[in-house]
């Protein structure tokens, strides 16, 4: 009785071992691809990396025009 409850729990580890490695396995294998992804997108970037204070003077130039061009300037925020 006592054999078969530890053969049991054995199976159940060795189990639960080989699905957590898989499992590990497969995650790192996604985050390998997914940084490979973002590799490549940098490398094909062109041109130059800009600032937050860049990005924030673009982007309230970008509003501005909406507000002047749209009809409804109000809902534009």
């Amino acid at each position: 009785m006592i054999d078969d409850k530890n053969e049991t729990y054995q199976q159940n580890l060795t189990s639960f071992t080989t699905k957590r490695s898989q499992q590990r396995s497969n995650e790192h294998n996604r985050i390998y691809n997914d940084n490979q992804m973002l590799l490549q997108r940098i490398d094909n970037v062109r041109g130059r990396l800009i600032g937050k204070e860049q990005c924030d003077n673009d982007w309230n130039k970008h509003i501005g025009f909406m507000k002047k061009t749209c009809q409804y300037p109000e809902n534009i925020d």
